[in-house]
């Protein structure tokens, strides 16, 4: 599995980022959308803001999507960015505690994850 970050709409301080799951792999895959974290933002000098997931389905099995190989599952969430802010998302591989902007606390559950993206509102443009 991969992930992607990236900004997809920029209005202003108004900026939609996109995080998508690839199955890069020639057989079909579960992913719990529990799973995938993010998009975060850490704001510099400032406390990071609550990390993003997805409510859980009532029925546990609604929570898993199926990934045919070269498919893609995602979200895309829309932040009002004022200072200097970096996005991280990743998947981790069972839901649980522990969950930070950047990555979990205990590094053994992390599966994957997306290149941050950094946003400077003074610089109005995507930087990396």
């Amino acid at each position: 599995m991969r992930l992607s970050l990236e900004v997809s709409a920029r209005d202003g301080d108004v900026v939609t980022l996109r995080l998508a799951v690839f199955n890069d792999s020639a057989s079909p895959v579960e992913l719990d959308r529990r799973l995938l974290v993010g998009p975060n933002g850490v704001v510099e000098a400032a406390e990071p803001w609550p990390v993003s997931l997805e409510p859980p389905a009532r029925e546990p099995r609604m929570n898993v999507v199926l990934l045919n190989a070269s498919c893609f599952y995602g979200r895309e969430r829309q932040f009002t960015v004022r200072e200097p802010t970096t996005f991280h998302a990743y998947l981790v591989a069972k839901p649980g505690g522990g969950l930070l902007p950047d990555g979990p606390a205990d590094g053994k559950l992390l599966v994957a994850s997306a290149e941050p993206v950094r946003l400077d509102p003074a610089a109005n443009h995507e930087a990396t």
